[in-house]
């Protein structure tokens, strides 16, 4: 019985003059193995690189005046500040130039008021900002709100507990 490379199929010799490479129990030629050992070479120069990138940006930081401090805080502020928000999704007169992911928040609590409610929505809003900035978007995108109650009962006093939740997808746009 003839045995084939497991990713392009080609016929491998086996015996004594093989050209066949067992990996994690499947064979393959030694074309398609020496692509995998370049690939995991690649993958742990690219790990090496993020970390020394990693190391100089903490030294970086570390070796910063307060005024550097103050300045870079004042960009981040200026930064999550610019993020637009909408519940369309897309923004027009931009491109989405990547998608970042999705990412959810909720707020929590007993609401007397719509003042209260209101705030929380800021919060949210701050939050998918804040957010937004720290994975590298400008922008988040499709919005949508979710509203729940639930009624508690202690000590014969009925309180109501309400809580939102928004998710969106944050982007990078052009």
């Amino acid at each position: 019985m003839a045995t084939t490379c497991e990713r392009c199929g080609k016929t491998l010799r086996t015996g004594f003059l093989s050209d066949a490479v067992e990996c994690n129990g499947k064979m393959y030629c030694e074309e398609i193995k020496a692509e995998q050992n370049k690939q995991r070479e690649e993958e742990a120069k690219q790990k090496q690189a993020e970390e020394a990138a990693k190391q100089a940006e903490e030294l970086r930081r570390k070796n910063m005046t307060w005024q550097e401090r103050e300045q870079e805080e004042k960009n981040r502020a200026q930064g999550i500040e610019n993020v637009l928000l909408t519940t369309t999704n897309n923004l027009e007169g931009h491109t989405i130039e990547t998608y970042l992911g999705i990412r959810s928040v909720s707020v929590g609590t007993n609401f007397d008021n719509a003042k209260a409610i209101l705030n929380a929505e800021a919060q949210i809003y701050a939050s998918l900002k804040q957010f937004a900035f720290d994975a590298g978007g400008n922008a988040v995108i499709g919005i949508q709100f979710q509203y729940f109650s639930s009624y508690e009962k202690e000590i014969s006093v009925v309180s109501p507990s309400h809580m939102i939740v928004a998710h969106g997808t944050i982007v990078r746009m052009k």
